[in-house]
């Protein structure tokens, strides 16, 4: 069975602290891989976007690569 987009986010968010990155880049094959599908639909997207929301992180599509960031000032803009 496929993994939930619930299960999704935990995994990419545990993946981001293990790391100990600001952001995660994932190619989409990889995506693709993690996620256990062929192909995202934007239902799934939503869902997976709003259970990242609800761990204070954000995600950002590509057409390259997606990126899991947290819903922080972490790079604040430099005066």
């Amino acid at each position: 069975m496929r993994p939930t987009p619930k299960k999704i986010a935990d995994n990419l968010v545990n993946d981001l602290r293990k790391h100990d990155e600001s952001v995660l880049t994932v190619p989409w094959e990889d995506m693709y891989d993690k996620c256990e599908r062929e192909r995202f639909n934007q239902q799934f997207l939503n869902k997976l976007k709003a259970e990242l929301d609800n761990r204070g992180y954000g995600i950002s599509i590509g057409t390259r690569n997606v990126a899991i960031l947290p819903d922080t000032n972490f790079s604040p803009e430099k005066k």
